[in-house]
């Protein structure tokens, strides 16, 4: 599963106290993720998608929004 969102942006959200423990945890648990298999996900870190893959990618995550 790829994550859009980073553990530490929501970390950082706490240790600033602009969000309390709870909130976090829930957070932390709702993230959205997008399914990947073990090759796209790689590519994906590695900035190597082809352009089409790239481009299914933005549009599954706008479905998704």
């Amino acid at each position: 599963m790829h994550h859009l969102r980073n553990i530490k942006d929501l970390k950082f959200k706490y240790r600033s106290g602009k969000q309390d423990f709870w909130k976090t945890q829930i957070a932390a648990i709702n993230r959205k993720q997008i399914p990947l298999c073990k090759k796209h996900h790689v590519n994906f870190h590695r900035n190597s998608l082809t352009a089409e893959e790239r481009d299914k990618l933005i549009e599954a995550i706008k479905e998704y929004n």
